[in-house]
């Protein structure tokens, strides 16, 4: 059997690849990933993997496929990302049923051949009336998507942020989505991570803070006080998963936070 990550408190940590997207030096991530794995500092991990195509299309974005080195590794579970930006895509997608189950059962069978956990959802378009016309139905997509992937025994996770009303938080929240995670904590500074986060908490509401997963963003402007005052914070309110964007982090002291956060 495999040996996995385990932690102390039932927390978990997902850190993002973003591959050739993000110019990634993508084979030395993955042995950071391994090493930090094996250290018990990180559990899960999301990469850029699939993109929203015309009428429904799941298309592989032809990135590096690091699946198989990742299941190599003492992690406990695998989200490939699908994103888009195209809100006529996501238009074909979302208001037309037939390319919506196109969508889903195109999914469902990659899910199936290559052993993943679920997928993360990351579609971020513009803000703008377009988009926000499809706040509800992007819902229903989502909430369709998490009971189609639980039949299977897969998850499904949602980025969200209120810098577009495309994400009906307190709407996504209530799905059987798994996790809904917040890019609104991506803030560099102390008062803008504060505000973003306990406006998060009041969004979404006590009874759902463990389907809440709090996106931190690895900058050289947060200094090792400031994210262990943040580690400090997320604990503190009970929310059980962390999510970093992106590998790799500027320094060892992230690492240190993570195990903190994991252990202690």
């Amino acid at each position: 059997m495999k040996e996995i990550t385990t932690t102390t408190n039932g927390n978990q940590v997902l850190f993002w690849m973003g591959l050739e997207r993000t110019k990634e030096n993508i084979q030395q991530d993955l042995q950071f990933i391994k090493i930090h794995a094996e250290n018990e500092e990180i559990t899960q991990i999301s990469y850029e993997s699939h993109n929203l195509g015309n009428n429904g299309l799941f298309i592989d974005n032809k990135f590096t496929n690091v699946l198989n080195s990742l299941q190599k590794t003492k992690l406990n579970s695998f989200y490939p990302m699908i994103t888009t930006v195209n809100i006529p895509m996501l238009q074909e997608l979302l208001l037309n049923k037939t390319n919506m189950n196109f969508f889903i059962n195109q999914a469902l069978q990659y899910s199936l051949i290559n052993d993943i956990t679920g997928f993360n959802i990351d579609f971020e378009p513009l803000r703008c009336n377009e988009s926000t016309a499809l706040a509800n139905d992007f819902v229903l997509f989502i909430d369709t998507f998490a009971n189609q992937l639980h039949k299977i025994n897969k998850k499904l996770t949602v980025c969200v942020a209120s810098w577009s009303y495309f994400w009906d938080i307190k709407k996504l929240i209530n799905t059987s989505v798994d996790k809904v995670i917040t890019m609104d904590t991506y803030a560099t500074n102390a008062d803008t991570f504060n505000k973003m986060f306990y406006s998060t908490l009041d969004l979404i509401g006590k009874e759902n803070i463990n389907k809440l997963g709090v996106g931190l963003m690895t900058d050289l402007r947060v200094n090792e006080t400031e994210l262990f005052r943040r580690i400090d914070l997320i604990k503190g309110k009970g929310i059980n998963e962390i999510d970093v964007w992106q590998m790799p982090p500027p320094s060892d002291f992230w690492w240190n936070a993570m195990y903190k956060y994991l252990h202690n």
